[in-house]
């Protein structure tokens, strides 16, 4: 019966080391240095993935089109901005208003809550929603096989040769 009572006081005691070491151990803290463990789980925090209160510019096929652009919210919002200039002009200046859950593994469903005409005129707004998948630098998302690519403003200046021909 002694035995038995010390077996079960060890196996629990076991048990119980484990759990709370496992506990420890997937704490995510400030210092990505720690371990490797650690950073793989910070880096899929949404704070980790975006870059909030910066504007995406669009990325075209010769360079990056500072009038259209997504800006991501610590608040959980998100807006889409177009605006349409004919010269200096600005012709159509719209934004269009999302709400924003993390999915994982830098994904961020966005989901339409309400466009703001500022310039110009739109009969009628479309419910929408699309998954982004979200980095501090890049961004995009993806229809019929196409992607479309949105560059982070704070790194669009560390690829000067962007869509261009270099001569030796």
């Amino acid at each position: 019966m002694t035995k038995h009572k010390t077996l079960t006081i060890a196996l629990i005691s076991a048990f119980i080391a484990v759990c709370v070491f496992g506990f420890i151990s997937c704490g995510c803290t400030g210092d990505k240095a720690d371990n490797s463990a650690n950073q793989t789980v910070c880096e899929d925090c949404i704070s980790e993935r975006v870059a909030f209160g910066k504007k995406y510019y669009s990325l075209s096929y010769n360079n990056y089109v500072k009038n259209e652009y997504y800006t991501f919210y610590e608040d959980g919002t998100a807006t889409y901005t177009h605006i349409m200039q004919d010269g200096n002009q600005t012709t159509f200046h719209q934004e269009i208003n999302f709400k924003w859950t993390y999915a994982g593994e830098g994904r961020c469903i966005l989901v339409h809550n309400g466009t703001k005409m500022i310039k110009g005129e739109q009969d009628d707004a479309f419910g929408i929603s699309r998954v982004m998948n979200v980095g501090k630098d890049i961004s995009y998302w993806s229809a019929s096989g196409e992607n479309t690519y949105f560059i982070c403003e704070d790194f669009a200046n560390k690829i000067p040769d962007y869509a261009k021909l270099i001569k030796n």
